[in-house]
């Protein structure tokens, strides 16, 4: 597939290893890797304090094993997740979005 495909990774999936969002994805010519956070869609059990620490952390961690494969994690923040997701596809002309289902 020529055209090009995002992978969400979500709060408690930063993973490379066993993601079958990135594996559907790796089909496509083009895949940018995003992560969207929005504190108000995470509510008051939502990752906070030394969780955020190491969230931010495996972000890091993410985005330095993507750049071994010339991807970079793109990272946003703001109140509504969806119309961030909306934006991004607009402005990369995505095909396709990708994520895995959140167990937690």
């Amino acid at each position: 597939l020529n055209q090009v495909a995002i992978v969400l990774f979500h709060s408690h999936d930063v993973r490379l290893h066993d993601n079958v969002a990135l594996q559907m994805a790796s089909h496509h010519e083009h895949v940018i890797p995003v992560f969207l956070w929005s504190m108000k869609e995470q509510g008051p059990w939502g990752v906070r304090g030394c969780l955020e620490v190491v969230l931010k952390d495996a972000l890091r961690n993410l985005d330095k094993k993507l750049k071994q494969y010339n991807l970079k994690l793109v990272c946003r923040e703001g109140e509504d997740s969806s119309t961030m997701l909306r934006e991004i596809c607009n402005e990369c002309a995505a095909s396709a979005v990708y994520w895995n289902k959140e167990h937690t």
